[in-house]
């Protein structure tokens, strides 16, 4: 095989381009369609890149291991205790290092401010191949030390060199900079960016307890390196192996791990991207995406295909003369596929740009429960390659069969029908049914996914959004004691009451649909003396406002706080059933667990509280979740609640959300101190945030599906448009001879109609096994395939009846002795 010389690369180059000037209409669909396929790719690999793919900026980061407690999707860290025991008895890693994060107040000078924190032991920069920017690491021997990430230092210290030995104050307590993080380094919690990494041990001076050593305190999350040779499945076996021993060492009692987080099991996963909540979030709804891409992509390339198709089909003459002054097969095929790259490189270059624009899009409909500061949308290398790889391959498809089908030219026949043969008629129409298959089964992702979304806003959750407003309210800055903090709030509760369109408010300590994780251990004695006991019973601490606030319903009883030495609560209805199922739970008593007593022994009024009321189930964790069994204790605003140093959350019902938010904002401003940190969200707000993977998948699949609709409509109008335009003369004569319209009709969307038949058949078998595959990536429930199947194959059989009307009307009103004069 000769490689053609650049003269005969340049002159194909300048005639290429040439013929696709000459018809730019032709050439700028061609253009646009590869730009939705590639931009669709670019963002949505882009997403992929950064919140599933990118490690860690450490060596080898494939070689790190995190260790956690998980209970199915829930994942929760280690005490300090388990964390010591599994760093002595583990053999495969290196070295275990521990981390975890809040965000006290930051002093520098005049400026005080909330940041975020990470607290880490001293073996961590050694364990994870670190180097300072600037200065030195601590060890584990100091505790009043700090190291500064990059990007604080630059905003807080303008780069200054200088900073090595000054001080800032953490949480009012002083702390000697030793070092910078190398600028890369962000953090090991995703999306978590520290400002200030501390000694793990500083948290004693920070809190005024060390919970490194408290068994019930699961916040640690530890992280190892695998020694050379060790894999991640030896660390699984091993953590399995040790968990008993570990969970005995940890928790002598078992007052914990054997009872409130008894379900929990120690797990370890692939530490190359650390701890991830919008990885774990995201990222199977992410693959989904990238299955649907993979299907436009290939719609993109048929359709593609097809005008490249009618292009040739239109220069059958000129490929004929060509073939018959000498030019090879390869020739013609390499002259083709030259015209689709150099329709392709504009593609590549606009659908890098639109799909980057989309992934920063993207990012800010992904932030929900809080800012995606970590996830970065610039392209880089990795990107770039993939989308151009991508790019090629999408030419070589839309460019391989009309260059083939232009080197069967026949210079014999072509030449003298004009390039009007059969062949050049028939061509295409297999791309019709392959386009339709693949629309369809975008559409019915697209369907399946709108109908989860729908179902889950329909389902009721316990709550009533529409005008309910929460406010987090932060007091650990005022230093105050339960007292106090119980008057504040007290004050606070009184003033939000008075503000116009308020109807009801209440406090809560744990906020709804933030996917928090609570446990408690209770247990009832029914009228036949028979114990119930529920070691996972969601307890939460709530004033009698909250339900009415909230739009949690009392189904019987008064949720009033008692005003006996026995506390009240209130039970949700699936914990009334649990406890008591065949009684009136009002007026019965629930009692707390007591460490090493069974339950059903210790009966002491202390460890118990009478049920008020019981409530409406509430999805209280998070609308994908089932509602929880609750108990609520219920307590009067001033009452002191112990361990006040958790923020509580001020719950206010008005007319409308805009009311319930002024209500808030104006009794923030009248009663509360400068210092509060206080941050006010609709429930409308809470529940479009517990649902934003949801809404993010309807979306770009809806997006898919319409883009797959409309390439599939243009797709088929041209085939039937061309199909007509060639047969013009048989039409013409059919007409002539008294064919009614209804032979023309059929006679020219016949074929098509098959086609496309074909191709929703087809497309119906692949989406079945497409939405099965949804459904386990997602967790999605089984039931009604074939209702989206019907409601997809309506839409698309629409669309396709849409896009023949134009070809058919123009066949019916061709005349036949312009048609004979034309030919």
């Amino acid at each position: 095989m000769q490689w053609p010389t650049f003269e005969s690369l340049w002159l194909d180059t300048k005639y290429a381009l040439r013929q696709i000037f000459k018809s730019p209409g032709i050439s700028l669909i061609a253009v646009l369609t590869l730009a939705f396929g590639i931009g669709a790719n670019t963002a949505i690999f882009t997403l992929t890149w950064a919140i599933v793919l990118r490690s860690l900026p450490v060596p080898h980061p494939e070689q790190l291991v995190q260790y956690g407690m998980r209970n199915g999707g829930t994942l929760i860290g280690l005490s300090g205790p388990e964390y010591n025991a599994l760093r002595q008895m583990q053999k495969t890693s290196v070295d275990l290092l521990a981390w975890t994060s809040d965000r006290p107040s930051v002093r520098t000078g005049n400026d005080t401010r909330r940041e975020e924190v990470q607290f880490l032991t001293g073996n961590a920069f050694k364990t994870l191949g670190l180097r300072p920017y600037l200065g030195n690491f601590f060890s584990d021997a100091q505790q009043n030390a700090a190291i500064l990430s990059y990007e604080y230092w630059q905003q807080q210290f303008h780069g200054s060199s200088d900073v090595i030995g000054q001080s800032l104050f953490v949480g009012g307590h002083p702390v000697v900079i030793t070092g910078v993080m190398p600028e890369a380094f962000t953090g090991l919690t995703a999306n978590f960016h520290p400002a200030v990494y501390l000694p793990m041990k500083f948290g004693n001076v920070l809190y005024g307890k060390d919970y490194t050593t408290a068994p019930g305190h699961l916040g640690f999350y530890a992280m190892g390196r695998l020694k050379p040779g060790a894999t991640l499945t030896q660390a699984t076996a091993e953590a399995k192996a040790l968990e008993p021993t570990i969970r005995k060492e940890a928790d002598p009692s078992g007052i914990y791990l054997g009872q409130f987080f008894q379900s929990f099991h120690l797990d370890v996963q692939s530490g190359r991207s650390g701890i991830s909540w919008v990885k774990m979030a995201y990222a199977r709804p992410l693959f989904v995406l990238e299955l649907l891409v993979i299907f436009l992509i290939v719609l993109c390339c048929l359709n593609a295909a097809l005008v490249m198709l009618a292009r040739v089909s239109g220069r059958q003459q000129e490929f004929a003369v060509r073939s018959a002054l000498g030019a090879s097969r390869s020739n013609l095929i390499s002259q083709v596929l030259l015209e689709t790259i150099l329709l392709t490189l504009p593609g590549l270059l606009g659908g890098i740009f639109v799909g980057w624009l989309a992934a920063r899009m993207l990012v800010i409909l992904l932030a929900s429960r809080s800012p995606l500061t970590d996830i970065t949308t610039r392209p880089n290398a990795i990107i770039l390659a993939v989308n151009t790889g991508a790019a090629v391959l999408v030419a070589v498809g839309a460019g391989l069969w009309p260059a083939l089908r232009a080197s069967r030219t026949d210079p014999s026949l072509d030449l003298k029908t004009g390039g009007h043969s059969v062949s050049a008629r028939h061509s295409g129409g297999w791309a019709v049914s392959l386009q339709v298959a693949v629309c369809l089964t975008l559409v019915a992702c697209a369907t399946l996914v709108a109908g989860v979304l729908s179902n889950l806003m329909a389902e009721h959750s316990g709550f009533r959004p529409q005008g309910a407003a929460m406010a987090k309210l932060d007091l650990q800055s005022l230093k105050l004691t339960d007292a106090e903090a119980a008057a504040l709030e007290n004050r606070l509760l009184n003033a939000v009451r008075q503000k116009p369109g308020v109807t009801a408010a209440g406090l809560i300590d744990i906020p709804p649909f933030q996917g928090s994780f609570g446990a408690s251990r209770m247990f009832s004695i029914d009228n036949r003396h028979a114990i119930h006991s529920d070691p996972s019973v969601f307890f939460a601490i709530a004033s009698s406002g909250y339900f009415a606030a909230a739009g949690t319903g009392v189904i019987e009883g008064n949720a009033e706080a008692s005003s006996s030495n026995i506390s009240g609560c209130a039970l949700s209805r699936s914990a009334a059933k649990f406890f008591f199922p065949d009684e009136n739970a009002v007026g019965q008593l629930i009692y707390f667990s007591v460490a090493q007593q069974p339950d059903g022994t210790n009966l002491d009024l202390k460890n118990a509280c009478r049920v008020a009321a019981v409530v409406d189930d509430a999805n209280f964790v998070s609308l994908h979740q089932p509602a929880p069994r609750m108990v609520y204790s219920i307590i009067r605003p001033e009452m002191p609640v112990k361990n006040f140093d958790q923020a509580n959350h001020l719950v206010v019902r008005a007319g409308s959300d805009s009311l319930a938010v002024a209500a808030l904002e104006q009794a923030g401003r009248e009663v509360l101190p400068p210092l509060v940190e206080v941050k006010i969200q609709t429930f409308t707000q809470l529940v479009h945030q517990d649902l934003a993977r949801e809404r993010m998948l309807v979306s770009l699949s809806g997006i898919f599906a319409i883009l797959a609709l409309l390439l599939t409509a243009l797709g088929l109008y041209g085939l039937l448009m061309r199909d007509t335009v060639l047969r013009t003369r048989e039409i013409g004569i059919r007409i002539a001879f008294g064919a009614p319209k209804g032979a023309i009709v059929r006679a020219v969307s016949s074929r098509a109609g098959f086609q496309a038949a074909v191709g929703l058949v087809t497309g119906a078998a692949v989406s079945v096994l497409v939405i099965q595959a949804v459904r386990q990536l997602l967790e999605l429930p089984q039931a009604g395939a074939f209702f989206v199947l019907a409601i997809s194959a309506a839409i698309v059989s629409f669309v396709i009846l849409l896009a023949a009307m134009t070809p058919v009307s123009r066949a019916l009103s061709i005349d036949p002795m312009e048609a004979l004069r034309a030919e």
